[in-house]
């Protein structure tokens, strides 16, 4: 390395950074830092290798070194948006991304870089215009697919509807667990029961411990109409969530719905065994004995939970 020529130390510097060994390409790239410190894509990439290895203030005061002037100087104003927010200062970090979306107009990575910081704080009416310019350019970026995150952003912002055709986009780029629940949950906020089954039945088959799925599933074949599915599919759930007291209540209301009773006060009892000031299975499983006319249960009961 110490016969190499300066431009062949940083292509080896580059080498390193990609096979992970960001310590070797330090090393290279901070004697052509000391040899160049006006050339910016060399200070931004010395920077960059600084924060990987949590040198944070040292990168901050390198990237401080950049002049507003200078070509890279966007590139330099992103790095210091990434530490900023890896120091929970996202204020700094929302200012500096800003900045340079007004240098840089056009850039998906910026407008990518803003989606993310709003999302990350939950701000996802805020994340969407930006996922929607990135979507425009780009489907992926830094192995995250935008189309993934903006469906997630206009979910939890409550557009559903809208949120739909891009989780479509998605699965269909990339079949992942998170994408497939995602767009099946939000069909079931949505009211498209049919495709809320047929996304959440899919992945079921595809991960059936994925425990999330089962309840809006469930109440999916409710709405249709279809309690011994609803009911078979919340029990299947309690299989992979035997904590779930919100499973089990549902599973025998589901029950109860289908005059299973026994089954639907065994299923209350484990509810209320999970959690005795369970109000609302308690509740049901009053209501169930009153109408048995089992009075000395109901006594019992009210004596247990006291």
């Amino acid at each position: 390395e110490t016969q190499l020529h300066d431009e062949d130390k940083a292509i080896a510097a580059q080498l390193y950074y990609e096979w992970g060994n960001a310590e070797k390409a330090l090393a290279l790239i901070s004697d052509l830092h000391d040899l160049y410190p006006d050339e910016s894509e060399l200070t931004n990439f010395y920077a960059e290798l600084l924060i990987d290895i949590d040198e944070e203030e040292k990168a901050l005061e390198v990237l401080e070194t950049i002049s507003p002037e200078d070509p890279s100087y966007a590139e330099s104003l992103l790095l210091m948006a990434d530490l900023y927010q890896m120091q929970g200062l996202f204020e700094v970090s929302e200012q500096k991304l800003l900045q340079a979306k007004a240098m840089l107009q056009d850039e998906p990575v910026i407008d990518f870089a803003l989606g993310e910081l709003y999302f990350t704080q939950g701000s996802y009416a805020k994340a969407v215009p930006y996922y929607e310019e990135t979507a425009k350019e780009r489907h992926e970026i830094g192995g995250v697919n935008v189309h993934q995150r903006l469906a997630e952003s206009l979910s939890a912002a409550g557009e559903f509807e809208e949120a739909i055709s891009w989780y479509e986009k998605a699965a269909a780029e990339h079949t992942e667990p998170n994408t497939i629940f995602g767009y099946g949950f939000t069909a079931y906020q949505a009211g498209m029961v049919k495709t809320a089954i047929k996304q959440l039945s899919d992945l079921k088959g595809l991960d059936p411990s994925y425990s999330s799925l089962y309840m809006p599933l469930a109440k999916s074949y409710e709405a249709e109409g279809m309690y011994e599915d609803a009911l078979k599919t919340a029990k299947e759930g309690i299989a992979y969530d035997e904590y779930n007291k919100e499973l089990f209540l549902y599973a025998a209301k589901m029950a109860l719905k289908l005059g299973n009773e026994e089954e639907g006060k065994k299923l209350l009892q484990e509810a209320l065994a999970l959690d005795p000031g369970y109000v609302e299975a308690l509740h049901t499983l009053l209501a169930v004995y009153h109408k048995e006319e089992s009075f000395e249960e109901i006594i019992d009961l009210i004596q247990e939970v006291r």
